[in-house]
């Protein structure tokens, strides 16, 4: 009797032995698949650029397989580099070049994030240049713009403003303070242009009040000064800017001025005849040569006198114009009195 009672009693134990074995190799089997599945999705989201869902995939993983290292690794990589993506699109270069080498070192992790992260250093090394670049042009016009060089300023942050790349978040910065500079070239250059307008109806109407004093400024400029604005009173040429494109030949003969403005090539530049006395300049007469060797014209002149004080306000409203106009004038010696008239004698032959 206890013999059959202890093989009952053992064959109980074999069969509840079988049921728990039975039981834990099918919860292994199954905890097995579930890992194995949320690695694939976290793997599949990845590819995909889902990196919230990898991240929640690979949590999976890790209830299954407490301490997993690949699970473990694939989780923290997917984080870092989603932290890096982050900053990377908010203009963060310094936290996004810290997380990308974060996904870098890790070992168990996916290649592709690996791949990704080094393309993302490429990026930020062409910014990086990008900027240095920037940064440099605003140098430059922030520099002319303490040199009170306004007009080279504001063309030099005028073209840093229209590149291509500069509304990126990247350049912010450098855009705003380009854009704050800009500003104050601007308010620079209506500041001394209402300077200037000021200071020239002060000049004018000190002139109004006292001519004579315009009239002693004009007779205190340089000669070649003198003798464009004289000129300006018979040709228009005399007014171009920095008398491009022309010179300007002059003697005096007594009181008169003799000039002439010259492109250097073909006919239909006169010589003029004007002639000088204290308060005034009066054109008097004037040749012109038509070509063909010897063919000459009359120049038909308004013989009206123009005050000197007039052509030195001229001066001042175009004063760097003028300036710059010296030096493309030319005494020359040859141009008598004696000469004009016999060009004159060339008229009607």
């Amino acid at each position: 009797m206890k013999i059959k009672n202890l093989y009952i009693s053992k064959f109980f134990i074999k069969c509840l032995f079988l049921i728990v074995l039975f039981f834990v190799v099918g919860c292994s089997n199954k905890s097995e698949e579930i890992y194995n599945s949320a690695i694939q999705k976290g793997l599949d989201n990845l590819a995909s650029e889902n990196y919230d869902k990898a991240i929640v995939s690979f949590e999976i993983a890790l209830e299954e397989k407490a301490g997993d290292k690949q699970a473990k690794d694939l989780k923290s990589q997917t984080e870092y580099f989603d932290i890096a993506l982050k900053s990377f699109e908010a203009g963060n270069l310094e936290k996004t070049s810290e997380n990308v080498e974060r996904v870098k070192i890790i070992k168990h992790g996916s290649e592709a994030l690996v791949k990704k992260s080094n393309d993302i250093i490429e990026e930020i090394k062409v910014i990086t240049t990008t900027k240095k670049s920037f940064q440099n042009q605003y140098n430059d016009a922030d520099m002319l713009f303490k040199d009170n060089d306004y007009s080279g300023s504001l063309e030099k942050i005028k073209t840093l403003l229209q590149e291509d790349l500069i509304d990126e978040t990247y350049y912010v910065t450098i855009k705003e303070s380009s854009q704050e500079l800009e500003k104050s070239i601007k308010n620079e250059i209506d500041e001394q242009t209402l300077a200037n307008t000021t200071e020239i109806e002060k000049q004018t109407n000190i002139d109004e009040e006292n001519p004579t004093n315009s009239i002693e400024a004009y007779n205190n400029l340089d000669q070649s000064l003198k003798v464009i604005l004289a000129t300006t009173t018979v040709d228009e040429r005399a007014m171009s800017p920095n008398l491009d494109g022309y010179n300007l030949y002059y003697n005096f003969d007594e009181d008169y001025l003799i000039a002439n403005v010259h492109s250097g090539v073909g006919s239909g530049h006169p010589w003029f005849i004007i002639k000088y006395d204290e308060s005034t300049i009066t054109p008097v007469e004037g040749v012109v040569y038509m070509g063909g060797g010897t063919e000459y014209d009359d120049v038909t002149l308004e013989s009206i006198s123009t005050s000197k004080s007039d052509l030195y306000n001229r001066y001042i409203e175009s004063k760097d114009s003028y300036d710059l106009a010296v030096e493309k004038v030319v005494e020359s010696p040859d141009m008598t009195m004696s000469a004009y008239n016999e060009l004159r004698t060339y008229i009607n032959q």
